[in-house]
């Protein structure tokens, strides 16, 4: 018992010293550049927290980091590392506008839940193929995920140019979502909707997956040890396909979300390097669905405190992006010498020079 607990505050001192150590350079960067860095952070503070519109705009953009968060710890639960959330994002969101455009005659309750699920069904066989070929043709899915990106996305650009393209519209994008198909407001006079009710009950159902079923077991296991996991008769390349097809469905709930909740069309720049984000978030969240969405509402803390700092300060919002880079460096970097005991070894250089 204590030795989990002590594992459990080694994961979360990492993520935690990293923030805190990212942040203090954050002032010396605000200091830099003449400005003052207790100002600066008051306006940020009182951007993300000083009233109850900002706070709604907090979670709204951490819907899409919370869910591509999860995709990437799913996979990565599993042995397979993926940067395709971003193609599975943007080809879930254009199979849901597809589908809301297709049988917008329906009632919207209709609607917005069979564009969900659209959009989750194509994430998960988009997810699966890369999933299949590191599986089956051994094919590292870093090279497979990154290229289907590419893949995604200019297959989108092509469909919401010509055949899904809006009649009315001079510019390239997809027909607006209808009001009734659109994902409920939760908070009158805000964008907040119930998108992300949707994304913490996803980040409970991976959790119940990874850590409560027979399922996770399995997954986890090809996860630590694929050989090991084989000789123990599970079937690691199925379980590879799924682990990757559940990531891609994940994915895509973070696009049709996006696109039902909040920008209700797909034009250029739709959830530009979300996915990219949720590997940042899942990586400083310590790949747990927990940590993961700590790490994404605090990255949208960071960006809608940063706008307001900008606003009121002459200290340009990018500021947060260092911020986060800083912590995520902190973080891959800890984890790798906590994982080689580096700290324990120091200690035990100094118990042994005290001994001699």
């Amino acid at each position: 018992m204590k030795e989990a607990i002590a594992k459990m505050l080694k994961k979360v001192a990492v993520p935690v010293v990293s923030a805190i150590a990212a942040l203090l350079i954050g002032i010396v960067v605000i200091e830099l550049t003449g400005n003052n860095a207790a100002e600066a952070y008051s306006y940020m503070l009182r951007g993300a927290f000083g009233s109850m519109n900002n706070i709604c705009e907090l979670f709204v953009i951490a819907v899409p980091l919370i869910l591509t968060g999860l995709a990437v710890t799913f996979a990565y639960r599993s042995g397979v590392f993926t940067i395709g959330v971003d193609g599975q994002l943007i080809i879930g969101a254009i199979a849901a506008a597809w589908f809301v455009e297709a049988f917008r005659n329906l009632p919207g309750v209709v609607v917005a839940v069979g564009g969900i699920l659209t959009g989750m069904a194509v994430g998960a066989v988009w997810g699966a193929i890369a999933g299949a070929l590191k599986a089956y043709r051994r094919v590292n899915e870093i090279v497979s995920t990154l290229l289907m990106n590419y893949i995604a996305l200019y297959l989108a650009d092509y469909l919401y140019t010509v055949p899904l393209a809006a009649e009315s519209s001079k510019i390239p994008q997809t027909e607006r979502v209808a009001e009734a198909a659109r994902l409920p407001v939760l908070v009158g006079g805000t964008r907040l909707h119930i998108g992300i009710l949707i994304a913490l009950f996803c980040a409970v159902i991976v959790y119940y997956i990874l850590y409560k079923t027979a399922w996770g077991i399995k997954f986890r296991a090809v996860g630590i040890n694929a050989v090991a996991a084989e000789c123990n008769g599970i079937s690691v390349k199925k379980y590879m396909v799924a682990s990757m097809a559940i990531s891609g469905a994940i994915g895509g709930l973070a696009g049709t979300i996006e696109l039902l909740g909040t920008q209700y069309r797909i034009q250029s720049g739709f959830c530009a390097d979300y996915g990219f984000d949720g590997i940042a978030v899942a990586l400083i969240g310590q790949l747990n669905p927990v940590g993961t969405v700590l790490a994404a509402l605090f990255f949208a803390a960071l960006n809608v405190g940063s706008n307001s700092m900008e606003l009121m300060t002459s200290v340009p919002s990018s500021i947060a992006d260092i911020i986060q880079s800083i912590i995520i460096f902190f973080v891959v970097a800890g984890s790798v010498l906590m994982e080689r005991n580096f700290f324990k070894k120091i200690a035990f250089k100094k118990e042994r020079r005290a001994m001699e």
